[in-house]
């Protein structure tokens, strides 16, 4: 099949893993892999991709621009990721007939205008463009686009995923680099948070989790993320007496090597599925917040420990389990790992995407 994914944000740059979404890097890379005739139309000045097809769009980017690169690449699919109020590839897709897949961006959900604008969109699309659908990282993003365009348009899951490989050793020269800059100590027990960082995110239960440990046998936290509450984490850190490294944002090439440092991971209530996925990918026993979401990708007590968000005495006693018995985190990090690999990869995302294009395919072909 011959696929366009088409990103009108002029911020992405595809080349540069700081520049470019996991997800439309992943998305992408898997569709090419799948043997499909893949081209990537970005806005603004790009690098070349060894393998990839790569076409810069002109800024400001246009329907007219759009129109005219899929009258050469002649997709019969066109996958946008699609940022706030961005019209020009419905548009195109209109004046080309080509069915198009929206892949929502978070920023397009940020606010109730990015919503609105989101919900415009799909009217467009759903009133010009024969064949088109919205797929989202997870079952809220899903709630909160239903809400907003009803039955306009179908919208399904499709969840972030990552590619085990890199996660299964992490380079010794890299791990010997984080653990200097950090200044990790050798025999210390660590317990890693990943995933952004706010209030509702469960940080500071695992402080408040970690400073009812005796103070002897306390883990450090190594913060894995970045966000508002990281001061406030660090604060109530340093007044209970609980060390804690403050790691930030990491790259997708020092992650490996970050998470590896953990004995238990602890994940973010706020981060969606993607921290999840990076710390079982990782062969790391986790420890996730009970939600729908996070029961789709592990199961409590086989690849994880679910806990009640905002109860860290179910917290603290999932971290003494599991600081306490390393043939269980053994047991449980193996089966993380086997888990994304089965059901979690790129590759597999792939699939499930294919089938949902197959159907609009069908859908654009009967009208």
């Amino acid at each position: 099949m011959r696929i366009a994914v088409v990103c009108t944000d002029s911020n992405v740059v595809y080349a540069d893993p700081a520049r470019c979404p996991a997800r439309l890097r992943g998305m992408a890379e898997a569709l090419a892999r799948a043997g499909h005739e893949l081209t990537l139309l970005l806005a603004g000045p790009q690098m070349a991709v060894e393998g990839v097809a790569v076409r810069e769009m002109r800024l400001p980017v246009t329907a007219r621009e759009i129109d005219w690169h899929f009258s050469q690449v002649r997709p019969e699919l066109v996958i946008e990721r699609l940022a706030p109020g961005r019209t020009e590839c419905t548009a195109a897709a209109r004046e080309s007939l080509v069915p198009m897949l929206f892949d929502v961006a978070d920023s397009a959900l940020a606010d109730e205008a990015a919503v609105a604008a989101l919900a415009a969109v799909c009217a467009e699309a759903a009133a010009a463009v024969p064949g088109a659908g919205v797929i989202v990282a997870s079952d809220e993003q899903a709630r909160v686009v239903r809400a907003a365009i009803g039955s306009t348009l179908p919208v399904d899951v499709v969840e972030d995923a990552v590619a085990p490989e890199l996660f299964r050793v992490a380079r010794e020269s890299v791990r010997a680099q984080v653990g200097t800059r950090l200044r990790l100590g050798v025999a210390e027990r660590r317990v890693g948070f990943i995933g952004p960082v706010t209030r509702d995110s469960g940080v500071l239960d695992l402080v408040r989790a970690i400073s009812d440990m005796d103070e002897s046998g306390r883990p450090r936290i190594m913060l894995i993320g970045d966000g508002p509450a990281r001061n406030e984490a660090l604060r109530a850190a340093v007044e209970a007496g609980v060390k804690l490294t403050m790691c930030g944002r990491v790259t997708e090439d020092e992650l490996p090597a970050h998470l590896s440092a953990c004995d238990t991971v602890v994940v973010s209530a706020a981060g969606g599925a993607l921290p999840l996925l990076q710390a079982m990918a990782a062969w790391r026993a986790v420890i996730a917040f009970d939600s729908a979401e996070a029961r789709r990708v592990a199961r409590d007590g086989v690849e994880a420990r679910l806990v009640l968000p905002g109860k860290p005495a179910a917290l603290l006693a999932a971290v003494r389990e599991l600081d306490g018995d390393p043939s269980l985190r053994g047991l449980l990090g193996e089966a993380a790992r086997l888990r994304v690999s089965r059901a979690f990869t790129w590759d597999a995302q792939a699939v499930r995407v294919l089938e949902l294009a197959g159907a609009l395919v069908e859908r654009s072909r009967a009208v």
